[in-house]
């Protein structure tokens, strides 16, 4: 993969379903979040609606303790929700965006908070961020991360 590249988008609402993972953090992840979309794999089969049918998109949040992590389909809107999934509809936000690999994860996150803080934003711990998988399976599959920013007060 290319050299990664930051940018800020706005995002338009984003309408899921999916199958949902609490518990504890740091120490269930990422085992969690491959279970969870292994799981929503096996049943992706039954969301409605679906935009991209080959990716996988995974909000979450988490606090000091506790994360909530999905895998879910995005869907032009929730008509139904099988069991035993989740729909829901993130707001309308500015996002910083990029792209890094499956097993470059962790390091994507650190380079795009690295470069949120330099262009003077801020990370909104109110809302969620996003992982998006494209065609899941290998550590070398692209993922685009999405870090919410707080409204720039400009």
């Amino acid at each position: 993969m290319e050299e990664q590249k930051c940018e800020i988008i706005r995002a338009k609402r984003f309408h899921f379903v999916g199958i949902i993972f609490s518990g504890p953090f740091p120490s269930a992840f990422p085992e969690a979040a491959v279970n969870v979309q292994n799981r929503f794999e096996a049943e992706r089969h039954k969301v409605q609606n679906v935009i991209r049918p080959e990716l996988t998109w995974s909000p979450h949040y988490e606090n000091e303790v506790l994360s909530t992590y999905w895998a879910c389909s995005e869907v032009s809107e929730i008509e139904s929700v099988p069991e035993p999934m989740t729909g829901f509809t993130l707001l309308e936000h500015d996002y910083g965006v990029t792209r890094c690999t499956a097993g470059t994860i962790n390091n994507g996150y650190k380079t795009l908070h690295s470069w949120i803080a330099a262009q003077g934003r801020e990370w909104n711990r109110n809302s969620c961020s996003i992982e998006c998988f494209y065609n899941r399976g290998s550590e070398g599959e692209e993922v685009r991360l999405y870090v919410p920013l707080k409204e720039d007060r400009l």
